[in-house]
């Protein structure tokens, strides 16, 4: 049982990046409507079969510390569920968020439980972008992604309006997608990936675990590059400078010229690896940088006008539902209905986008009163969760940025799924002791 489950669980990693899914249409004021519509992923098979067979298998030590958290947190999660679905705009766009959140947290909870380690979990996460990070790289020099419905992508053609591309004078280059529904979550994961495979560098304890962890970051950075999303650049360059400064401050640099220091060394060669990697890549598409860092083209300016907007009008609508939101995910309703309150159809003449704030858009969903219980029960899982110290600590940092530039960590599946996996790479222990205390 015990075999099994480690199987099951890694299998579940390397599925949650793939985006495969069966769903039903949905749309809202005549455009496609992502959170109304009803669907099921394939890597709920397994995250579900990881939850039964955890279940299944009982712990000799530390069951206690982890049950002891439930009773507490199970009726704060229940009012805030009732509470939400009381005051919801939109059940259907409600009920699929709290599925969402109920599966993805159990899992992470099931792995805390098994006491996992953060080593283990962080490198069958970096495992499961690199298949990712070599189809963006392909899309991008191809500029061209073909559907293929088994993996969960659609057909992107940068000439056809509302694809994502740079736009550079008559220029419309087409950014990475990966397997992801989007380069800004595509990025984000990336940034996130990046991240984790330096810290694993650092981990590395031979010299071809290093060599691997240096191509395996170089291939990440570059394939960060190409989505150009700027919020994750962003993010990946404070997250690892924060945590560089906390590297060298516990261990000087002159550390490094002394032959015990050479997991501080590995550091330095993957970062130089990917910098250079980076770069090479960087100074050939610089005009298309230039376009996202100084953003003046037709696109850039609309996109930066449109983000302005839906912060502007999240806030409103805040203010609209301060105590009690309007229900996760239920958003997009209530802005049509304030936008066309007299209207049968309410058809909108541009897709409603919900605020590009992620700590923004949880208080438009959750209200004061829902902020204040979510806010309790991370309280209480931070603080009961983990055994001991953990080196990815720093992609709190990662994750708080990327919330600041955009929604999807809070609104979609794929950004939801990130925050599971920042838990379980914050949560969990630094070294596996799964295989000794289940049975």
């Amino acid at each position: 049982m015990n075999t099994f489950f480690h199987i099951v669980w890694r299998l579940a990693i390397l599925a949650l990046p793939w985006q495969t899914r069966w769903f039903s249409d949905a749309s809202l004021a005549g455009w496609p409507w992502e959170q109304g519509r009803w669907s099921i992923y394939a890597s709920w098979i397994f995250i579900m079969a990881t939850i039964a067979i955890g279940c299944a298998v009982t712990r000799k030590a530390a069951d206690r510390r982890s049950t002891s958290l439930i009773p507490h947190s199970t009726f704060l999660v229940f009012f805030l569920f009732l509470i939400s679905f009381v005051f919801t705009a939109s059940r259907v766009a409600t009920a699929q968020w709290w599925i969402h959140f109920f599966l993805l947290t159990v899992f992470a909870w099931t792995l805390i439980r098994a006491r996992v380690s953060s080593r283990t979990v962080a490198t069958w996460f970096v495992i499961s972008l690199l298949p990712h990070a070599f189809l963006g790289i392909w899309q991008y020099a191809s500029q061209e992604i073909v559907a293929m419905t088994w993996f969960g992508i659609a057909a992107q053609d940068p000439s056809v309006a509302g694809v994502s591309v740079v736009e550079a004078g008559p220029m419309r280059v087409l950014r990475a997608y990966g397997g992801f529904p989007h380069p800004n979550i595509f990025g984000g994961w990336l940034a996130m990936g990046y991240v984790a495979a330096l810290v694993l560098a650092r981990e590395a304890r031979t010299k071809a675990r290093a060599v691997a962890c240096c191509f395996v970051s170089a291939t990440l950075s570059v394939a960060l590059f190409l989505t150009f999303a700027r919020g994750a650049w962003i993010a990946a360059a404070v997250g690892i400078g924060i945590w560089l400064i906390d590297l060298f401050r516990t261990s000087p640099l002159q550390s490094l010229l002394r032959k015990e220091r050479n997991t501080q060394k590995f550091v330095l060669f993957a970062l130089t690896c990917s910098i250079f990697a980076t770069g090479i890549v960087a100074v050939s598409q610089r005009q298309l940088l230039l376009s996202r860092l100084y953003p003046v083209e037709r696109l850039e300016r609309k996109s930066l006008d449109t983000r302005r907007q839906s912060l502007k009008d999240g806030w409103q609508l805040f203010l609209a539902h301060p105590m009690f939101g309007t229900g996760p995910n239920a958003e997009l309703v209530e802005f049509v209905r304030r936008a066309n309150p007299s209207s049968e159809h309410r058809v909108s003449t541009a897709p409603i986008e919900p605020p590009h704030n992620a700590f923004l858009l949880a208080l438009v969903d959750m209200g004061i009163v829902g902020m204040i219980l979510l806010g309790l029960v991370v309280a209480r899982l931070i603080r009961r969760a983990g055994t001991g110290a953990c080196p990815f600590g720093h992609l709190i940092v990662v994750l708080a940025i990327l919330a600041l530039f955009d929604h999807y960590l809070w609104s979609l599946w794929a950004g939801q799924a990130l925050v599971a996996f920042t838990v379980l790479l914050t949560a969990t222990s630094r070294s596996d002791t799964v295989a000794a205390d289940i049975v």
